[in-house]
């Protein structure tokens, strides 16, 4: 094939290269050209309306994975609700078991012939113990503050998914939320020092199967602050 001629990658006829266009001649006619860019164009605009497409079946999805998590969200608030408030009856039933067996309101007869079925039918006087909250009044009072500023702001959370919070919406929000934790917390930093040295040995207790206390190093920014505000806790 002569060295001035090629091949239309269009109609697929052989033609001569012009002089004046030279090497930058591609096709054969200006038909053929507008005929490859077209095609081009139109195999662009299709891929974009593929992947519109696509973009929109994932929107889609986001929206229903959306509308169960909140669902998951409602679920599991209303189960930590009833767990709350079962536990919150039977420390008060302790409790009160506790406060009548003190006053000798209620009393256990060892004269009785059945005394012994005590050792087999104890689960009471081990609930007792279990939801004995030992705790400072003062660290207790402080989780109260915690747990009462985090129900706020689930209930505002699941208002504003409720009313479709715009972006600027919910980044006020955010930031407002933000502002009453830092507050919180800020009051709250002997709750914080207990539960830091709760988690600490919780941690060193199932991984490794030691205790500690007073004497840890790690320990020691924590128990400051607990002794600054005397709070008695071994």
């Amino acid at each position: 094939m002569d060295t001035n001629t090629r091949i239309c990658p269009v109609c697929g006829k052989q033609f001569v290269v012009s002089a004046r266009a030279g090497k930058s001649q591609v096709f054969d006619k200006r038909e053929c050209k507008d005929k490859y860019r077209n095609s081009k164009i139109n195999a662009l605009l299709a891929e974009a309306k593929d992947t519109e497409d696509q973009f929109v079946k994932l929107y889609k999805y986001a929206e229903v994975l959306a509308d169960q998590l909140h669902g998951m969200q409602s679920y599991a608030g209303t189960n930590d609700k009833e767990l709350m408030k079962l536990r919150r009856e039977v420390a008060a039933s302790s409790e009160d078991m506790r406060y009548m067996l003190n006053l000798g309101v209620l009393g256990v007869n060892k004269q009785s012939p059945n005394y012994p079925l005590l050792a087999e039918h104890d689960a009471f006087f081990k609930l007792m113990v279990e939801y004995e909250d030992h705790r400072d009044p003062e660290i207790k009072r402080q989780e109260a503050m915690i747990n009462e500023l985090r129900r706020r702001h689930r209930n505002e959370n699941r208002m504003a998914h409720e009313q479709a919070y715009t972006t600027e919406q919910l980044d006020e929000l955010f930031q407002k939320q933000r502002r009453e934790t830092s507050e919180v917390n800020k009051q709250c930093q002997v709750y914080w020092a207990w539960n830091n040295i709760e988690d600490y040995k919780d941690n060193l207790r199932e991984t490794y199967g030691a205790e500690t206390g007073r004497g840890d190093p790690n320990l020691q920014q924590w128990y400051d602050v607990l002794d600054r505000n005397n709070i008695q806790y071994n």
